[in-house]
């Protein structure tokens, strides 16, 4: 019985239900706020209905080019709908279309999956210069210019600073020095009109005439007496062969005997001159024969000239007080044994090693000269 009772209840609820949502409704605009309604007529016993609605939920998704719906209803089967905005676009990378350069710029796009693209400008690239290029060439007194080049052919310049440093020429002497007197020399810049001087010394070699004294100064060359001399085979100069009637332990040859020049020391001239401690050999001369001073014992220095292109065989051995010598750089050929036994010798400057620049085998040792 008890279980009857509350079927007939439920089955009048849902009438009442059933036939108060069967009127007309005024919506509520859209919100889940309960719409109400009542019976027309004027008939003062009226029926009130208010719409319980449901979540919203999407009947129709929006996209990024369409809009969307969602809806909601009640459980009396009435519902509303409201519009869902548009999507914003889902775009993908940004990919160039057209390349920037240093000249123009570039542009690029992207576009989202419904077909929609939007771009955007690339910037101008910097231009790419090669190396700089001096257009104009700085000097000591005015400024230059170098360049460099983009690819596109735009340039741009930058200045050089002068150099402050002159381009001289060869110095040319102004003044000629003499053996006595100080000369002088002067060379100027090839860009601009400065120059620069310098002093020559004094060349201390004096230029004996024929009767031994300078042409240039008043010295008179006091020459030792009584050597011994030879005319060569053309009779146009000397030789001295022999110390003579010499008996001077500090010897010196003049550049002239008899009005000619004195061109050589023949060989064994000074051969075991025992006392002879040194010896000034004039500008004149060109070759030292063989032994030509072969066992002088005491002869400690000796200059040999410029002028001296040959030294011969022995020419210098057995001198035990030698110490040091310069050979000259315009001798060409030098003997075997020139140097022989000398003992005391501590230093030798030479041209070349051996008997000369362009010896071979064992005249090309630095051994040749001293006999081993």
């Amino acid at each position: 019985m008890k279980k009857l009772i509350c079927i007939l209840t439920l089955l009048l609820a849902l009438v009442c239900v059933f036939a108060a949502c069967d009127k007309t409704e005024t919506p509520s605009g859209g919100d889940n706020t309960p719409s109400t309604e009542q019976n027309g007529g004027g008939d003062d016993n009226q029926t009130t209905h208010t719409h319980a609605f449901g979540e919203w939920s999407i009947s129709q998704a929006a996209t990024c080019s369409a809009k969307g719906e969602e809806k909601r209803t009640c459980a009396c089967g009435e519902s509303e709908t409201r519009e869902i905005a548009k999507l914003a676009h889902t775009y993908g990378n940004w990919s160039v279309t057209t390349t920037a350069t240093c000249a123009t710029k570039g542009e690029e796009k992207r576009t989202c999956s419904c077909g929609a693209s939007e771009t955007r400008e690339i910037a101008k690239l910097a231009h790419t210069y090669g190396n700089w290029g001096v257009s104009k060439a700085a000097t000591c007194t005015a400024k230059g210019e170098e360049k460099r080049t983009c690819a596109c052919g735009a340039s741009e310049t930058r200045e050089i600073a002068a150099t402050g440093v002159h381009t001289y020429g060869s110095w040319i002497v102004t003044t000629a020095a003499t053996c006595g007197t100080k000369g002088a020399e002067k060379r100027t810049c090839t860009v601009c009109p400065a120059f620069e001087t310098q002093e020559i010394p004094a060349t201390g070699t004096h230029i004996y005439g024929t009767d031994n004294k300078c042409t240039i100064c008043t010295f008179q060359l006091s020459y030792t007496e009584g050597l011994q001399y030879k005319l060569n085979a053309d009779e146009t100069a000397y030789v001295v062969v022999g110390i003579g009637t010499a008996t001077a332990t500090n010897i010196v040859i003049p550049a002239y005997y008899e009005g000619k020049q004195v061109i050589g020391i023949g060989s064994s001239a000074f051969y075991k001159c025992t006392s002879l401690a040194s010896i000034e050999i004039p500008t004149t001369v060109t070759s030292i024969g063989n032994s030509a001073f072969s066992g002088c014992r005491s002869l400690a220095s000796i200059e040999i000239p410029a002028s001296v292109t040959t030294i011969g065989e022995w020419a210098f051995s057995i001198c035990t007080s030698l110490t040091e010598i310069t050979i000259p750089e315009g001798v060409t050929s030098i003997g075997k044994y020139a140097f022989h036994g000398c003992s005391a010798l501590e230093s030798i400057t030479l041209p070349f090693v051996g008997a000369s620049l362009t010896a071979t085998d064992y005249q090309s040792h630095f051994g040749y000269i001293f006999g081993y």
